[in-house]
């Protein structure tokens, strides 16, 4: 995501999916990933595999918390990729031109725009370039689609309070692996804390952003 050509012609794409139509009053499948990852969870025998500090009903918890966050605001739905980050895309050459496509798309779907974006941006290292994400939004934004009703400001703001959704998804998906599969534990469970930890970090722009979107 540093390479500023594979940038702008994954904005393009994205942008292209985005505008596949979904219907009208399209629930988010973010939050029936959530709920069936909390069920599963909660049928599990080894819920005690949880590390210390993230127990069920820490996850529970803040998956409520970010449905009532984020329920009194319209954060824009459209068809998503669902899973779009970097490993998600291949590049291929045709006539010496590089081609992009994207790849996984079982979770396609309506989803909130901003979580496809931060999915692609997001990283749990210390290292984040605002003007990379910022340069894929100006790019994003070139189509005629959306430009005249989304600022580049508000599309930001989508992705940043999608990230710490991204990460609580994240959060959910490891936490399943822990109490349901005997294979890794021990990473699953390193890579379940690294999560929770860049979600506790992000999770403050629940509660802050939607003031700003709704102004």
């Amino acid at each position: 995501m540093t390479n500023t050509s594979i940038r702008r012609d994954l904005a393009h794409i994205t942008s292209d999916l985005h505008a596949l139509y979904i219907g009208h009053g399209s629930t988010p499948l973010i939050w029936l990933w959530l709920d069936e990852m909390l069920a599963q969870i909660q049928k599990s025998d080894f819920q005690t595999r949880l590390p210390e500090g993230i127990s069920l009903q820490d996850l529970s918890q803040a998956v409520k918390h970010a449905e009532s966050c984020l329920q009194h605001i319209n954060l824009h739905v459209c068809f998503c990729h669902g899973d779009l980050k970097p490993s998600n895309i291949i590049m291929r050459n045709e006539k010496n031109t590089c081609k992009l496509n994207l790849i996984d798309v079982d979770l396609a779907g309506p989803n909130y725009r901003g979580f496809d974006t931060m999915k692609l941006f997001r990283t749990s290292s210390t290292l984040f370039y605002d003007e990379h994400l910022i340069h894929f939004l100006q790019e994003y934004q070139k189509e005629t689609a959306i430009a005249s009703r989304t600022s580049l400001e508000d599309l930001y703001l989508e992705a940043l309070i999608c990230e710490s959704l991204s990460w609580l998804e994240a959060c959910l998906f490891f936490a399943l692996l822990v109490c349901t599969t005997d294979a890794v534990v021990e990473q699953n469970t390193v890579l379940l804390k690294e999560r929770w930890l860049c979600y506790t970090q992000t999770k403050w722009r629940l509660n802050y952003i939607p003031r700003i979107l709704q102004v």
